[in-house]
């Protein structure tokens, strides 16, 4: 296919190489190019690269967006044993955002289409996914076979990176049932095959395993050294997930070392980094619910007898299932439960619109938890994202059938009151507000105490969704101005507590 098409060579050599922001630029070009020439299957195939470039660099929403117009395209053309490697990286997107069975099913649709297609190197790889999101989810066991078969394709292909990629995972999995010896084997062994290969982020990854065990094993000088290595490429090649991953690993190594500082240091890169990779993916999840209901229309019978594993095959079978499980999954904040910020933006314009109907009132609250940020700094972001579950279900014990809250980002909650009027949205507000600042936090932790601030507003004839929500969000402003802890709204005199 390359030489048919030797301008997405250069995009699909950059991936290999790891420089995924040169892959997409390269892609780009070509699609333009096919635009141009009304080729269309040229333009679906880089389309699909952009996506996978994009898949690499955290930009979830985007990758979406792309991969499922280049398997939409494709399968229109006729053309669906083209599409196994992009369902690949649409696989690879759900696991990434922590939704592993749809992953599972996304890797078996992969894998029977290079299966039918004979595409040896892209067996290997999927497996090897396969095989790591076992690892990644500590099922030892179901990880063990995947890989195998994945280093037995590989035996012949002359694919130092892959091959060092497969091995990393089965030196991690090794790690993880406590077979240090056969772990530090196949670690190193991936690093240098990694090493003579030419895909960097592989290197990266294969370091921080290897980097991880030394720190476990006492060997910190060399676990410091490896996982500073490590840090360094992975920033290079602009994989923000992979970064993260590395500053954890160098923030336990320090720990473990006895450097504190540094530890810290590291740690608060971490957070850093993977509030910025974990804000882009709730910014995706509407747009997976629309691949997952694509998949859902497909019909895999004529593929399940040439997959080679049965839990394979038995997850094609729950396709229907995990597509409404995704509906309702992607309306939802991962973390506590309520609606996600998504489905706020979605939902509140058609309220409005319902209230101008039925010439109902229509009110908003924005809430935010007072110096939350100390807690996470003092007692851990374990502590805090407990504090956050428990806060949205106090908010939602005390809500009617007809209201709703939504997590806006970080310690900010909206709450829509439909067909109430400022004064009883301040009411209810308050009503909240108590609640969170008289429960007990003890069983959370002995040394917190959480109060939160509010700003209500209601609609007017000529608020839209983001005027209103401006509006609450000045008068959570001024809540806080005024000494925290306390309700401030638009049309009523605020209902102030004392200050805590």
């Amino acid at each position: 296919m390359l030489k048919e098409f030797p301008g997405l060579a250069r995009a699909v050599e950059a991936f290999a190489r790891s420089e995924f922001q040169e892959a997409e630029r390269y892609a780009f070009a070509v699609r333009q190019e096919a635009l141009r020439s009304k080729n269309r299957l040229l333009e679906a195939l880089a389309t699909g690269w952009i996506g996978a470039a994009l898949t690499q660099q955290s930009r979830y929403q985007d990758a979406v967006e792309h991969l499922q117009l280049a398997i939409t395209t494709l399968n229109g053309l006729d053309r669906p044993e083209l599409t196994a490697r992009f369902h690949n990286y649409v696989a690879v997107v759900f696991e990434e955002l922590g939704d592993p069975d749809a992953a599972f099913v996304s890797f078996a649709h992969a894998l029977a289409g290079a299966q039918a297609s004979g595409q040896r190197e892209l067996q290997a790889r999927i497996l090897a996914n396969i095989g790591e999101a076992y690892v990644n989810l500590e099922q030892f066991d179901r990880a063990r076979e995947p890989l195998r078969q994945a280093a037995a394709l590989l035996e012949d292909l002359e694919d130092d990176s892959l091959l060092g990629w497969v091995r990393c995972a089965q030196g991690r999995l090794a790690h993880g049932a406590g077979e240090l010896e056969g772990a530090h084997g196949l670690l190193v062994q991936a690093v240098e095959l990694t090493d003579r290969g030419i895909a960097n982020r592989g290197r990266a990854e294969s370091r921080v395993g290897l980097g991880t065990l030394y720190s476990e094993l006492g060997r910190h000088e060399e676990a410091v050294a490896m996982l500073e290595e490590a840090l360094s490429i992975a920033q290079s090649v602009s994989n923000r997930r992979e970064v993260f991953k590395t500053r954890l690993a160098l923030s336990e190594a320090h720990e473990r070392a006895g450097n504190l500082e540094k530890a810290l240091e590291n740690y608060k890169a971490f957070h850093l980094a993977r509030t910025e990779v974990f804000d882009e993916a709730a910014r995706a999840t509407t747009h997976l619910q629309r691949v997952e209901t694509e998949l859902s229309k497909e019909r895999f019978e004529r593929e399940i007898w040439r997959l080679r594993n049965v839990e394979l095959a038995t997850a094609l079978e729950r396709l229907e299932e995990q597509a409404r499980q995704l509906v309702r999954l992607s309306v939802r904040d991962g973390l506590t439960g309520v609606f996600n910020r998504r489905h706020l933006d979605e939902q509140l314009p058609s309220e409005l619109e319902r209230a101008r109907r039925t010439n109902q009132p229509i009110s908003v609250a924005m809430v935010d938890l007072d110096n939350f940020k100390r807690i996470n700094d003092t007692v851990g972001h374990a502590v805090g994202d407990r504090a956050l579950q428990v806060i949205a279900e106090v908010i939602g014990s005390l809500l009617r059938q007809s209201d709703f809250v939504a997590r806006y980002g970080g310690e900010e909650f909206a709450i829509v009151f439909a067909d109430t009027n400022c004064e009883a949205a301040a009411a209810a507000s308050e009503r909240i507000r108590e609640a969170i600042a008289s429960r007990d936090w003890a069983d959370i932790h002995p040394d917190i105490r959480l109060t939160a601030s509010f700003g209500v507003a209601q609609a007017d004839a000529t608020s839209d969704a983001g005027k209103l929500l401006d509006e609450a969000d000045a008068r959570l402003y001024a809540a806080k101005a005024a000494g925290r802890n306390r309700v401030v709204a638009s049309a009523v005199p605020p209902v102030v507590a004392s200050s805590i």
